[in-house]
């Protein structure tokens, strides 16, 4: 995971490295120790601390990857190498049946540590395959476009939020003015807010060479957003 400057205190009791280990995720009605996703865990010999039973005010990863399983039959997966993560959401399955989920939706990107931002480089959803189940009678109810958007939103921001980060980050790419219309205003329902229009000149060589292209910058703001969520949820 992120590597950052988390040494322990000298004099003080051991406790698990927040470089390596995630917050307290809620699970169920209670809270976990310290929950670990994927490969993320507390060093060898920590000692983990229990967490007082209180409900945290913002929306956790756990939060989301439990909700959408329970709602609306999505399984969310993270996987993790260094800065770099990918978000899966896939729909339905019976492994025991021998009927595979189905991919419906991914991001990815990676986590600037030092700045604390998440920088978000793509969010999928794959339509035709939501169709296709349509067709085959295997509808996927109340999810929908906004519906899945929203689980990798969710997901992603829960993510940064437990790594550390305060912003997020990502480009609505304009490759032709009515496609990047809707992004702009699928992101905005999403939770982010325009912040620069990359257009392409000189003074946007720094942002076409981090992104790849021209388009609206748009940014989140981690904790308002998960805390909104919170208390809605």
């Amino acid at each position: 995971m992120i590597i950052a400057n988390t040494s322990p205190r000298a004099g003080l009791r051991e406790a698990p490295s927040r470089a390596r280990v995630l917050h307290d995720v809620r699970v169920g009605n209670g809270l976990s120790r310290q929950a670990c996703l994927g490969a993320v865990c507390p060093r060898a010999g920590a000692r983990v601390r229990e967490t007082p039973d209180v409900v945290p005010d913002v929306l956790t990863f756990a939060d989301v990857r439990d909700g959408a399983k329970a709602a609306l039959n999505v399984t969310v997966t993270l996987s993790a190498f260094g800065p770099y993560f990918k978000l899966l959401c896939h729909y339905g399955g019976q492994p025991g049946k021998g009927v595979a989920p189905v991919l419906l939706g991914e991001t990815e990107g990676f986590i600037v540590a030092p700045l604390r931002i998440l920088h978000v480089d793509s969010m999928r959803i794959y339509n035709s395959k939501m169709k296709r189940l349509e067709r085959d009678g295997n509808g996927t109810g109340q999810l929908g476009m906004m519906g899945l958007g929203r689980v990798l939103a969710k997901a992603v921001l829960a993510y940064g939020y437990q790594s550390g980060c305060t912003k997020a980050e990502i480009l609505a790419i304009n490759d032709d003015d009515e496609t990047h219309r809707k992004l702009v205003l699928y992101y905005k329902r999403l939770g982010f807010k325009a912040v620069r229009e990359v257009t392409g000149g000189i003074a946007d060589l720094p942002h076409m060479l981090v992104w790849g292209g021209v388009g609206t910058r748009m940014d989140a703001d981690v904790e308002a957003f998960l805390k909104i969520l919170r208390r809605r949820s």
